[in-house]
């Protein structure tokens, strides 16, 4: 009886150590990802997206300077925004 006890204890700090290291896991990565999406590189690449899916849809080149992605305030800001030739 001791020993079904101590296997069932054994079995739950085992899944208990497997949750907790998939939610480390997680957290992880969504940290990685707000700090990958702040960088000059994703701003660039989002807006290049933005732009090529605006000129499919309406026909127009749309160019930007620059973009930032802050992704806290569920923020984009985006210079120098031109529509058209």
């Amino acid at each position: 009886m001791a020993s079904r006890r101590s296997r069932a204890t054994i079995g739950c700090l085992k899944k208990r150590t497997v949750a907790l290291a998939f939610l480390a896991l997680v957290v992880a990565l969504v940290a990685a990802t707000l700090l990958v999406l702040r960088t000059r590189w994703a701003g660039e690449r989002i807006c290049a997206l933005a732009a090529a899916r605006a000129e499919a849809a309406s026909g127009l080149p749309l160019a930007f300077r620059s973009c930032r992605i802050e992704p806290f305030r569920l923020e984009l800001e985006a210079d120098g925004v031109r529509v058209g030739p």
